[in-house]
């Protein structure tokens, strides 16, 4: 049974990274087959040694239950491998136990339940079946003596194997690290590991209540207060959006006539997937010095908003703002509140604007930062994030089995969801001019992440950062300011232009923080003017 568990593992879960090995073995030409032979037989061998070591301290019902996981756990994560190029780090173990319920159902289909079914359910079935022969102490302990042994020298064939082209192996691996992550069951279960030790058994870190020093510097005492509507994309990725030049669907048709309105190209990203880019974009590190353990036991920007007298509210339609306004007002869309604008269990982003006159003036007086969080491109269900009236470019593709779609329905169904969003904050600017009378009113959106399309085979997002692709790290970041905001601020709306356009501005998610800060006029020593983007383009009348 062994043999044929690793046999199994080895051509069928781990298809994926075989694969994509002779896939570049191809390309370098290096012993050709020869070289993919070899590393089948390494895995296979280290496979051998790593069953055949669980088999040696075989535990009736307790083994069989661990190698079923294993295996089921494996289909999954080679389907997910095989079909998305998904890699299964601590951090994707993170996204996974980070997403919501509808998020998660947004994942099954045919294509995915067919091959957990075949490649997984029923090999599971067979362990079960697999009958362990006992025969008192006496056969347990040769039956151990005999699986340590197997383990033993399939471990040094496999080391054997490995070392007999080390040249070629050590080159290989160096040039393309991702390859061990691909690798199931180990590095899943390694990934796993990893995050389970960094979530339940790190000793928790001491909230550090930092910012405390922010305050207004120019009261607007004689002036308009500030409505500041702060909006955090979803998915959004900048290479499919006309405003900063796409030549295929006119995905910005509501706003790009708008005055006063900037998109900035080239805008880097903290991370590829939202657990990590959400909380790190509002925090006050940069995505380099970024450390999660730390960021969520202190102070954000909202919190320093709040700390400043500023009003705040967050209003949330993409499952949770990942710990980033737990000390703020906070507001969570409920399907079940509004049929009209929901389908099931996610809503489409017009309902952020729903009763929002209301939710505004029981904020109070004063300036006021509004935070909304969209649902607004995640994928793979793209068809579920536009009403069926707004869906606007054809052919298209409306399963969430995404791989078996052809690229331009895809493209086409991912820039409906651009189009919408396009829409959804052209609505919001319209809800922003009627306060002009009585506030300087302004926007800021920045998607989170961005996605993958196919190219390369790889889709969605979530690959680890210095894998990723630039379609899942750049993403869309647009100002709209009214004029008496613009007045106030001192605003030199042709620079803001000049630094719009310029793909080398080195812009980033890492000036979301200060940025914000400065146009509410915040004091505080954190505040960086170096990554504050509007500090050079206003003289702040």
């Amino acid at each position: 049974m062994i043999a044929l568990l690793s046999l199994y593992f080895t051509v069928v879960l781990n298809h994926p990274v075989l694969s994509k090995f002779n896939s570049i073995v191809d390309t370098v030409d290096t012993h050709g087959i020869v070289l993919k032979v070899i590393c089948g037989l390494f895995l296979f061998f280290a496979l051998n040694s790593i069953f055949s070591i669980i088999f040696s301290v075989y535990i009736p019902y307790l083994t069989k239950t661990i190698l079923s996981v294993i295996t089921l756990v494996s289909s999954i994560v080679s389907f997910q491998t095989l079909n998305y190029d998904v890699l299964f780090t601590d951090q994707m173990w993170l996204n996974i136990f980070s997403t919501d319920q509808g998020e998660a159902l947004s994942y099954l289909n045919v294509s995915v339940i067919s091959w957990v079914v075949i490649t997984g359910i029923i090999p599971v079935i067979l362990i079960c079946l697999h009958k362990h022969q006992f025969g008192g102490p006496k056969h347990y302990i040769l039956s151990t003596l005999k699986n340590i042994l197997v383990g033993v020298l399939s471990l040094v064939i496999a080391g054997g194997l490995a070392f007999s082209h080390y040249k070629d192996f050590a080159s290989i691996g160096r040039n393309n690290h991702y390859l061990q992550k691909m690798i199931v069951p180990t590095y899943p279960i390694y990934g796993l590991e990893k995050y389970i030790k960094e979530t339940y058994f790190t000793k928790p870190i001491k909230f550090r209540d930092i910012g405390t020093d922010s305050h207004v510097v120019k009261a607007d005492e004689g002036k308009k207060p500030t409505l500041f509507f702060l909006v955090v994309g979803e998915t959004a990725r900048t290479y499919n959006y006309s405003l900063n030049g796409y030549k295929g669907n006119d995905t910005n048709s509501y706003t790009q006539s708008l005055s006063n309105l900037e998109s900035y190209r080239m805008v880097q990203s903290c991370g590829t997937y939202t657990a990590l880019s959400v909380p790190c974009m509002f925090s006050n590190m940069t995505r380099k010095g970024y450390d999660a353990n730390i960021a969520h036991y202190e102070n954000n920007l909202m919190d320093m908003l709040h700390i400043a007298g500023i009003k705040t509210l967050w209003i949330d339609n993409d499952g949770g703002s990942k710990g980033v306004a737990k000390r703020i007002s906070y507001i969570a869309i409920n399907p079940k509140d509004n049929p009209k604008y929901c389908n099931g269990e996610m809503c489409y982003d017009t309902v952020l604007l729903k009763g929002l006159d209301k939710r505004i003036t029981n904020m109070g007086t004063g300036s006021k930062v509004v935070a909304f969080h969209l649902v607004g491109s995640h994928g793979p269900t793209y068809y579920e994030r536009v009403p069926k009236d707004m869906e606007t470019f054809t052919p298209r593709c409306n399963r969430s089995d995404i791989q078996n779609c052809t690229h331009k329905e895809l493209v086409n169904q991912y820039d409906d969801t651009i189009h919408f969003t396009d829409y959804v904050l052209s609505k919001i600017i319209d809800k922003l001019k009627t306060y002009e009378p009585k506030y300087n009113v302004a926007l800021l959106y920045l998607s989170d992440h961005g996605e993958s399309l196919g190219e390369d085979g790889i889709y969605l997002h979530g690959t680890p950062y210095m894998f990723a692709p630039k379609y899942q790290k750049h993403v869309p970041l647009i100002t709209w300011f009214g004029d008496g905001f613009i007045k106030q601020r001192g605003i030199d709306m042709a620079c803001l232009n000049k630094m719009a356009l310029n793909e080398k501005s080195g812009l980033s998610q890492d000036n979301l923080f200060s940025s914000v800060l400065g146009l509410m006029h915040i004091s505080t020593k954190l505040y960086n003017p170096s990554l504050d983007m509007f500090k050079k383009c206003s003289t702040d009348a």
